[in-house]
């Protein structure tokens, strides 16, 4: 209760009242966390026309590069088809770099901070496709949510940890902001503390500032196999001038519904943004431990280009505006921020995963040390990537939640843990400073090199299903930074594993094998 009168007494002047919530709200919009309210219909929105990535080199360069990349994650290096995709895009890698020098001009029209990463080169066409999405003359494609910016060096990075650290910073920088908000976010209710946030970013609006909201529609508690319903909530979003879209996976793009947009950021102004695994709901507020990067510099454009981009594919519209004003605006240059590179990194389901790929890498890599704080802690091959670190020579630490939110994920999650247990890996169960050990944290800190911090878990659905979103950087101050105030206050707040013996070992094999094809849906 302390941050939350924290939050209403100093980070809320302007609407105090909300303590008790007294607020204009809709008819339906129960304040009352038990009562759930009607829900509504998933938008219907028209993605019939693909648009023209198949005649864009560019696109289609990053297009073959993305299929390469996948077959080098599943398959491996030696296998025929990730041959056939790697030829493929080379050949097309050859065509783009031929189109590219009989069109310089084109290349000029996007800033560097905006090209994407195609491999062995670069493409610069982001700009104009983004014009045509906003005009209505293409139509958003699933390839085009999968952005692969180049990394940036002139950022400023500041790892945030637990609830006072998250929340009171956040809230200031919304408070501060003067032209626009953007919110992507995986979980949302109409809960006590949603409906905090829901009246702060109404009275934004309210006043003048653009509050733009990009919602998973599960995870916004949207769909009827909800608990909590939060219809009411939406529509005092709506009615505040707030603006709204929701994702819910289309088979079409995505060859199945079980997708979900787990991503979760805020951005202010384009001048400041976060990127975190917390969610706008009550036991995030109140219970757990969890994690965040603020960001200033050029990669805060890149995740509004981001945002841009999902905004439209949803559903969002900023047909009328003028490109040039618009850019001025919402993608501006970014100088002055700070010195450090930061790599936005972006899972995107069947075409893009990122995220996935550095996790891998960079632990069955490491040579010093290896950290890990993760609530969803299944995949094997993250196992076998720590326990090749600890042969590398490197001192690995896993914290895992004493406490978990999914207990079956966790039956699977302690199979694991005695395995790395054996190998020499040290694993924790955080308790935190209250001892109820809720720990939702998501990230990575590998020989002071590297860091990772965001949405992703460490399982199938994170890995391989959802969107989802880290920022990383391998500048060295910033990975120290992490190891010292993050891990070093999670480790402080935990207990050592120990491994059970007899019976209890016997039960960890067993519940631990039965579980294990529950992690096996990719």
């Amino acid at each position: 209760m302390k941050l939350k009168l924290l939050f209403l007494t100093i980070a809320l002047p302007a609407v105090s009242a909300a303590q008790g919530f007294n607020f204009d709200a809709p008819a339906g919009f129960s304040l009352n966390d038990e009562n759930p309210v009607p829900v509504p219909s998933a938008p219907e929105i028209d993605r019939s026309q693909t648009g023209g990535s198949a005649e864009n080199p560019a696109a289609a360069m990053r297009k073959a590069y993305n299929e390469y990349k996948m077959a080098l994650l599943n398959k491996g290096a030696s296998n025929k088809d990730t041959l056939r995709k790697q030829a493929s895009y080379l050949e097309l890698k050859r065509q783009y770099d031929e189109y590219a020098a009989r069109n310089p001009q084109k290349e000029l029209e996007t800033p560097s901070y905006l090209c994407q990463n195609g491999g062995a080169g670069k493409t610069c066409d982001f700009l104009p496709r983004l014009k045509n999405f906003m005009e209505g003359s293409e139509k958003v494609t699933p390839e085009d949510l999968a952005l692969n910016f180049s990394s940036t060096d002139s950022n400023s990075l500041t790892p945030l940890r637990d609830r006072e650290e998250f929340w009171g910073n956040l809230v200031r920088d919304i408070l501060a902001a003067k032209s626009f908000i953007h919110v992507q976010m995986f979980g949302m209710q109409g809960d006590s503390w949603g409906q905090t946030l829901a009246v702060l970013l109404a009275e934004k609006a309210k006043s003048g500032v653009e509050v733009r909201i990009v919602a998973d529609q599960w995870g916004a508690r949207m769909m009827k196999l909800n608990k909590y319903a939060s219809q009411g909530l939406f529509d005092y979003y709506k009615q505040s001038g707030v603006q709204v879209v929701f994702f819910n996976a289309d088979p079409k793009d995505f060859k199945n519904n079980y997708h979900f947009d787990h991503r979760k950021y805020f951005i202010m102004d384009g001048k400041v943004a976060y990127n975190t695994g917390y969610t706008m709901e009550k036991h995030m507020q109140e219970e757990m431990f969890d994690l965040a990067v603020k960001v200033q510099g050029p990669i805060v454009t890149q995740l509004n280009a981001s945002f841009l981009t999902n905004f439209v594919y949803n559903g969002g519209s900023f047909r009328g505006s003028d490109f040039n004003s618009f850019t001025q605006k919402y993608l501006p240059a970014q100088t002055g921020a700070g010195k450090q590179e930061a790599t936005l990194a972006i899972n995107v389901p069947t075409l893009q995963h990122r995220v996935t790929e550095n996790y891998y890498e960079k632990i069955s890599g490491a040579k010093k040390s290896v950290f890990v704080a993760n609530p969803y802690f299944t995949d094997n091959r993250i196992v076998e990537s720590l326990k090749q670190a600890v042969k590398n020579g490197a001192r690995v630490q896993v914290i895992l939640p004493r406490n978990p939110e999914n207990k079956l994920n966790s039956k699977n999650a302690m199979y694991h843990a005695m395995q790395l247990d054996k190998s020499g890996v040290e694993v924790y169960l955080y308790d935190g400073p209250e001892n109820y050990g809720r720990l939702h944290a998501k990230g990575i800190a590998v020989d002071d090199t590297f860091a990772s911090i965001g949405s992703c878990n460490m399982d199938k659905m994170s890995l391989y299903h959802n969107f989802e979103q880290n920022i990383e950087s391998e500048d060295p101050e910033f990975a120290v930074k992490v190891r010292e105030h993050v891990f070093g206050y999670a480790l402080e707040h935990s207990t050592r594993y120990k491994r059970p013996t007899g019976l209890s070992a016997l039960q960890t094999v067993v519940y631990g094998n039965l579980t294990e094809p529950f992690d096996k849906v990719d």
